[in-house]
């Protein structure tokens, strides 16, 4: 599946400006902070990244028939406050990634080929799990409520 911050509503991308622990500006989070104050407390743009907790059970959107286009992504939907909905009943574990860059060049900043930073801002999850393993961990976890960090879960 793939993240991209092209539409917040319909995305998981999150920014907000921080330090270099990654203490924000009281946690405000916006669609796109530009300008953060290269020269203030908060200096580097800092994204979260939510991946798709539900899933309709296809690998990926490469079905003609089904998607009219491959955007990796309509497969994948974000859980509600009821949860994943009907049409997306596959529950994934929860993903996110924390991304944090300088930002000195403050707004107007451009990658190389001249592109806007968060014009093209994206992330990938690709699973490789052994079979079976995603799921006893998704049950015996997550569904369970048990962090498996701290406590390994009985086989």
């Amino acid at each position: 599946m793939v993240v991209r911050d092209t539409n917040t509503s319909q995305t998981g991308v999150k920014w907000y400006c921080s330090n270099i622990n990654g203490e924000g500006n009281n946690g405000m989070m916006a669609e796109r902070p530009y300008n953060c104050d290269s020269k203030g407390l908060y200096p580097y743009v800092t994204a979260n990244i939510s991946f798709p907790q539900c899933g309709n059970g296809d690998v990926d959107t490469t079905d003609p028939q089904k998607y009219p286009v491959n955007d990796h992504i309509s497969h994948v939907v974000y859980a509600g406050s009821g949860g994943c909905p009907s049409s997306h009943t596959e529950v994934y574990p929860r993903l996110f990634i924390t991304a944090k860059y300088n930002t000195s060049s403050g707004e107007g900043a451009r990658l190389a080929g001249g592109a806007d930073p968060a014009t093209d801002f994206r992330s990938y999850y690709l699973e490789a799990w052994k079979p079976g393993k995603l799921q006893f961990f998704v049950d015996r976890c997550i569904r369970a409520g048990i962090n498996c960090n701290s406590t390994p879960p009985a086989r």
